[in-house]
């Protein structure tokens, strides 16, 4: 019996991990095909978002260049206080204050990580991340398989809403953990977009955590480059 049922787990596991490759497949698809992904190298955008923190609105404006060969990334961000750095490159994981470099506290660095992660392009480019379906539902509407996304060596895990007619991201989710207690965010991904070489990508997003909307942003100015 023992047996009996370890076996049935291990099917079941084996039959979420193959329906979760063959929507990260169609997904793949949906977003320009797995030659056009696999080709690129470098990406380069900028995000302008807008956080919410008790009815005042607080703008910031991030330029990112992805490193997809590499796995490397720079980040760049203007807000009302200054300007900041933070990277991931060949010398380690670093920020800059001040025009002074230092390294990258470990907080900072996974916050720095999950762009890496999370970034749909990367994503489907990055063959070592796991996909598994976790169940069929409704989203706002519409029918969406739910597939959880992780990274074996990083321990990254993300939930993907996705549209079964489309196979774009319609939302994704994820807990978090604070230094109080632990929220739930959900962003909805808006406006799929030609950004050349093929390919699509959402240019704007909201951000809700725990059902009230956090932040919304936008995508501008984005950039690609093959191998």
């Amino acid at each position: 019996m023992f047996l009996l049922f370890h076996a049935v787990l291990y099917a079941q596991h084996t039959e979420a991990e193959d329906k979760g490759e063959t929507i990260r497949k169609k997904m793949a698809l949906a977003f320009g095909g797995e030659k056009n992904i696999n080709k690129l190298r470098l990406l380069d955008y900028t995000v302008i978002d807008h956080t919410f923190v008790r009815g005042s609105s607080y703008p910031t404006r991030t330029h990112y260049r992805l490193d997809l060969q590499k796995r490397h990334i720079i980040e760049t961000t203007h807000h009302e206080g200054g300007t900041s750095i933070r990277a991931i490159d060949d010398s380690g994981a670093w920020k800059e204050v001040d025009g002074a470099r230092e390294p990258l506290a470990v907080e900072e660095k996974v916050q720095l990580e999950h762009v890496l992660f999370y970034n749909f392009l990367a994503m489907l480019q990055n063959r070592d991340l796991k996909f598994r379906h976790l169940l069929t539902c409704h989203y706002k509407g519409e029918e969406a398989e739910i597939v959880q996304v992780t990274n074996p060596h990083t321990l990254q895990d993300i939930h993907l809403i996705i549209s079964k007619s489309t196979f774009t991201v319609l939302a994704s989710s994820q807990q978090q953990s604070g230094s109080k207690q632990e929220t739930m965010s959900y962003r909805d991904e808006k406006e799929y977009r030609r950004v050349g070489r093929g390919l699509i990508f959402p240019l704007a997003y909201h951000l809700y955590v725990d059902g009230e909307l956090a932040s919304e942003g936008r995508v501008v100015d984005m950039k690609l480059r093959d191998k």
